[in-house]
């Protein structure tokens, strides 16, 4: 036997204890957060019912939307807690009691849940004392296989509808990993195995003496089959390799949009880039993308007027002003010559380009030497005013939102005047905002408010008054001083032509 030493083992059984006290206290805190955030959904969802007027408010949705913005988690994460919450207090009475009282944590009591979602009160009477025992002895992971065995033995047809129904929901997703991409698939557990065992039969078409893992064989073996490919090229270098297969075919070029500023680009600098759709991307694999790739230049200056007017101390934005046609990749520098960058470079000087709109938001009236596009008259943006928004906010600008920019929809942040464009927001970038559907209805029906400031920034006011900043790329700042406010106006040259005055293509959602 170990003989582990008396103060030791009595220090060890202290912080076991330790460790187990504060566990109950951390589950007993995760039930008043998810019972709170079901009775907050709840409540907003029956302002709906008491509407009297016919108006529209999607309180639902908004009730999501503060809930992700006020914790710091996704949509999906805040319709989670608030469907646990509800589900609790509705449909699972014994497994409520046990989180209250700190017994089960919230990865278990989120796994019932979704195992039961769909189940009528009367199986779930029967079987939630089960459920609960198998849940106080096992993980999540085993415990959603037990839960199946019980859910099956209680109610069989009904399970099998319910699997049947399971059906419509078959999808394949992409998100984001640590420092890879994670690609899933919502398939039946028959068509899993048949795709595991394809994946197989193609990583051991190379010989033993392979210089990959199981794992990363397997991980080609699925690029692989996404091609089209039968079997994987072995990595040996051995003459007597075993592995005798015609080499594959170059493969496709991936489609992908990558934005990287031209220093870095060139490795003078190495800022990070973005990869459309994923997120920020290391230099050395934005230049490897942009090695046999389409470049197409982007015309960028920077503001200083935030700082110039003393309304912010920080670093200089970056605002996008034009774009250029398509060309062919260039020689890219070796990675080598890539040389970290230990200081902040020195601000260029301005550019001699007469364009200074931070905030083109306000009544267009009076004289002025400034000039408008056209376009900034008409409701619907142009392709190259709409790739620079797309470009330059990289998703959905709501505080917290992370959908992409090519999935949302251009919204213009003052509302733009249909019967005389000149007398309201805008089309111009810096009057224009990414926002997705869900966010963008929110905004539509006024629950939330945007006002534009300095440097691309869009200062949000929720539904109970708060305030938040998002900056373009994702950032959310803190809420600034009451004095950040854009304190030059537009106005029109008299000598420009009079604006078009026709409607758009379709009604303005907003």
């Amino acid at each position: 036997m170990f003989d582990i030493g008396g103060s030791f083992l009595a220090q060890s059984i202290s912080l076991l204890d330790h460790m187990a006290t504060a566990s109950v206290a951390e589950n007993k805190a995760a039930h008043a957060k998810i019972t709170a955030a079901g009775h907050f959904w709840s409540d907003w969802i029956e302002r709906d019912a008491e509407l009297a007027t016919g108006d529209i408010i999607d309180c639902g949705n908004n009730a999501l939307a503060e809930m992700a913005v006020r914790l710091g988690v996704s949509k999906t994460t805040a319709e989670t807690f608030a469907g646990v919450g509800m589900d609790l207090r509705l449909r699972l009475p014994r497994v409520n009691a046990a989180f209250a009282a700190g017994e089960l944590d919230y990865p278990r009591v989120a796994r019932i849940c979704r195992a039961t979602t769909g189940f009528t009160h009367d199986t779930l009477d029967k079987a939630e004392e089960e459920i609960l025992s198998s849940a106080l002895r096992l993980s999540p992971g085993p415990l959603a296989r037990a839960i199946d065995k019980t859910l099956i033995r209680t109610s069989p047809d009904e399970y099998a509808a319910l699997r049947k129904e399971q059906q419509q929901f078959r999808r394949v997703r992409r998100r984001r990993g640590d420092a890879l991409s994670v690609i899933e698939a919502h398939v039946n557990p028959d068509e899993a195995e048949a795709v595991m065992q394809r994946l197989t039969e193609i990583a051991d078409t190379v010989c033993t003496h392979d210089t990959r893992g199981r794992d990363y064989r397997m991980a080609d073996a699925f690029m692989a089959l996404m091609h089209g490919e039968t079997h994987l090229d072995c990595s040996c270098g051995r003459d007597d390799c075993t592995a005798t297969h015609t080499p594959n075919d170059k493969r496709r070029t991936p489609l992908v949009q990558v934005t990287v500023d031209i220093a870095t680009l060139l490795g003078l600098l190495s800022n990070p880039a973005y990869l459309d759709g994923y997120g920020p991307i290391d230099p050395d694999l934005a230049r490897t993308l942009a090695d046999d790739g389409t470049w197409q230049v982007m015309l960028t200056e920077c503001l200083h007027l935030a700082e110039e007017h003393g309304l912010i101390d920080r670093e200089p934005t970056t605002q996008f002003i034009a774009r250029g046609g398509r060309h062919n990749a260039g020689v890219i520098p070796e990675p080598a010559a890539v040389q970290p960058d230990p200081v902040e470079p020195a601000a260029a000087p301005p550019p001699t380009v007469q364009r200074h709109i931070p905030v083109p938001v306000g009544r267009v009236q009076g004289p002025t030497s400034l000039r408008l596009p056209k376009t900034a008259f008409i409701y619907r943006p142009n392709a190259e005013t709409t790739a620079l928004v797309r470009a330059r906010d990289q998703h959905c600008r709501f505080p917290g939102c992370n959908v992409p920019a090519a999935k949302c929809q251009l919204d213009h942040i003052e509302e733009f005047d249909q019967t005389n464009p000149p007398d309201g927001g805008l089309t111009l970038p810096e009057n224009l905002q990414c926002l997705c559907q869900l966010h963008h209805t929110l905004k539509t029906l006024k629950l939330w408010r945007a006002e534009a400031l300095p440097g691309s920034r869009i200062r949000w006011t929720s539904s109970h008054g708060e305030h938040f900043i998002t900056t373009p790329g994702g950032g959310l700042t803190a809420v600034p001083p009451a004095r950040l406010k854009p304190k030059l106006t537009v106005t029109r040259n008299p000598e420009l032509p009079a604006p078009p005055t026709n409607e758009p293509d379709e009604p303005a959602p907003f």
